[in-house]
Parts: C-alpha cells; sequence; structure tokens
C-alpha cells in the first residue's frame, strides 16, 4: 500500500475489488478446512482482514476511504463458476482426453470451493473498496 500510494498521482484514487475477511478469529471445523484448501490451491496465506486493511490505508496516508459490499452483487458470476469449470473439466478429459495436471486439479478444487466460502456471509465479504491520495 505504501508503494501504491507513492506513486499514484496527488488526487488519485484506488480502487480494489476483492474478497475479505470481514471478522478474524477462529472458524468452525469445516468452514476453517474450506478456507484452507483455498488458501493452499490458490497461494494464498488468507483473505486479508477488511478493518486491518481499511487501517493499512489511512496508515500509508490515503484518505476518503469508502468501503461498499457488494456479495450479494456478484452472487450470479460465483455461481456460474461451478459451471465454467464443469465445462472447462469436460473438455479436457471428455474432448481432449488429458488428464488435469496437478496444479490444474487444485484450481479447479478452489473454484469450486469459494462458492462455499462466499455462502459464509458473517465471516466473508466480496468488496468495492477506494481511497484517494491527498492533493
Amino acid at each position: 500500500l505504501n508503494e501504491l500510494f507513492r506513486v499514484l498521482r496527488p488526487g488519485g484514487r484506488l480502487v480494489i475489488a476483492d474478497g475479505f475477511l470481514k471478522r478474524p478469529g477462529p472458524m468452525g471445523p469445516l468452514l476453517r478446512r474450506i478456507f484452507e484448501r483455498i488458501y493452499r490451491f490458490w497461494a494464498l496465506e488468507t483473505f486479508a482482514d477488511l478493518g486491518a486493511f481499511t487501517a493499512a490505508l489511512e496508515q500509508a496516508g490515503f484518505r476518503d476511504v469508502r468501503v461498499q459490499e457488494i456479495s450479494y452483487r456478484i452472487d450470479p458470476s460465483v455461481a456460474l463458476v461451478t459451471v465454467v469449470t464443469a465445462l472447462w473439466i469436460w473438455d479436457e478429459l471428455v474432448i481432449k482426453r488429458e488428464p488435469l495436471r496437478a496444479k490444474s486439479r487444485e484450481h479447479v478444487w478452489a473454484s469450486l470451493l469459494a462458492p462455499l466460502a462466499g455462502m459464509a456471509r458473517r465471516r466473508f465479504g466480496y468488496y468495492f473498496i477506494s481511497a484517494t491520495k491527498p492533493e
């Protein structure tokens, strides 16, 4: 965030659209396992904590930090992920008759688990976050 602040022109606006954890802390065993698999398969340490991220924006010098949850607005796209993933698997395995490489299998699993993580609305959400570099 410090580097983004440095290269953004004064008065410029940073906009991020991504998934964030709404609150830190322990998860139930099933949800924890879903998130751990997504992290491993997509090579993530974790999803960023929303509160810590917005605080870090302000600490880096950004002002007018705005947060808008758009989880329900992206639901149709997330639902489509499972369809697209199934079509891709069909194409690879049936049409091309090629086995899935290990990394492809992991990405498929993460893509199929992501909608489950998104249903944990008290824990996870998808957001537009914007902030301005002061003039």
